[in-house]
């Protein structure tokens, strides 16, 4: 579906000559942006905010708050750089490792219950990969 959108974005700024056009997705106004001009320009912090973009009931379900894709400046930088850290493979088996750690030491919790919703268990604890 990604590749979709994107080629349909590419197509339409290169018909319109444009890096930029306004459209509308799920019936909601948007604006579509393609290219390295227009890259550059989206990750300008002085041309977009983050902050207040994600309509709460958004963040509550799918992003999460204070989300990468809702913080601002130093905030955004140094969120973006801990889930850049865990991109490797070292800390992508280590954080599997931790995950798993977490939910086995549930295991005797939940064996004792009817019923597990695991949207209810899934918080994540703040650790970095080093532990």
């Amino acid at each position: 579906m990604g590749d979709f959108f994107r080629k349909a974005v590419k197509n339409r700024t290169d018909d319109y000559h444009a890096i930029l056009f306004e459209t509308r997705l799920l019936g909601q106004k948007a604006v579509c942006i393609s290219g390295e001009e227009a890259v550059k320009m989206f990750y300008d912090p002085e041309k977009f905010k983050r902050n207040g973009a994600v309509p709460k009931r958004i963040q509550k379900t799918l992003f999460g708050e204070n989300a990468i894709q809702t913080l601002d400046g130093k905030e955004h930088l140094h969120r973006k750089a801990l889930f850049l850290s865990l991109m490797g493979p070292d800390a992508q088996q280590h954080l599997a490792q931790m995950v798993r750690a977490a939910w086995e030491a549930r295991i005797p919790e939940w064996e004792q219950k009817d019923r597990i919703v695991l949207f209810d268990i899934q918080h994540v604890k703040k650790k970095t990969p080093a532990g």
